[in-house]
């Protein structure tokens, strides 16, 4: 088995344009946010997110400099993805100046009605909102709560449904030096990527609420 240290995978930095051509455009409600597919769901392995009364819904949508391994279903190649913070903020920016705060699906694949983002910030250092939610982030991360109206959400998201974010968005791609990468953090997302399921699990936040 290729190991890490002497991968030939190809690694693409994600981008976008500014004029709005390209960038993020709604907002996925899943139940692995783990699950990547080629250019919809480019969801972060370490999402954590927890439910608070007013039925609200608060996670990471992007982190930065983290590398997603993926595969093309047509070719089967394997490769990297990955934002940088200064993509990730053009993202968030752009994301609502577009109005699209009411844009959001279900696992990709149905829009949804009655749920909204109503915040959105980036992490800018250790005494960031969102330790406030038991998330350990990176500064650069897009945050988001989302206020969940829709009682057939709500409901999947009591029942363990819906446990994360996952952004719908088209990016260019710029292939990099692989040699660049960090061993170790590439290392680090393998793994997560293999227990990515049993880590959700043992990590659904907490729910209250009518």
């Amino acid at each position: 088995m290729e190991t890490v240290s002497n991968t030939k995978k190809k690694v693409l930095k994600c981008v976008i344009d500014e004029q709005g051509r390209l960038g993020v455009y709604a907002i996925g409600l899943v139940e692995y946010p783990a699950i990547e597919e080629q250019w919809v769901a480019m969801a972060s392995h370490k999402f954590n997110h927890q439910v608070m009364e007013r039925r609200m819904l608060y996670g990471a949508a992007m982190v930065p400099d983290k590398y997603i391994y993926r595969v093309d279903e047509v070719t089967m190649e394997e490769f990297y993805v990955y934002f940088d913070a200064a993509t990730i903020a053009q993202c968030a920016q752009m994301f609502f100046k577009q109005g699209l705060q009411n844009e959001a699906t279900f696992e990709h694949q149905f829009s949804l009605e009655g749920c909204a983002v109503v915040e959105s910030w980036l992490v800018e250092g250790e005494q960031d909102k969102s330790r406030m939610f038991g998330m350990e982030l990176p500064v650069g991360t897009w945050v988001i709560g989302v206020k969940v109206e829709n009682e057939e959400v709500w409901q999947k998201v009591k029942a363990g449904e819906i446990k994360g974010f996952s952004i719908e968005g088209r990016f260019a791609e710029l292939q990099v030096n692989a040699n660049a990468i960090n061993v170790r953090q590439m290392l680090l997302e393998q793994i997560k990527n293999l227990l990515s399921h049993e880590y959700i699990e043992r990590n659904n936040g907490a729910i209250s609420g009518k």
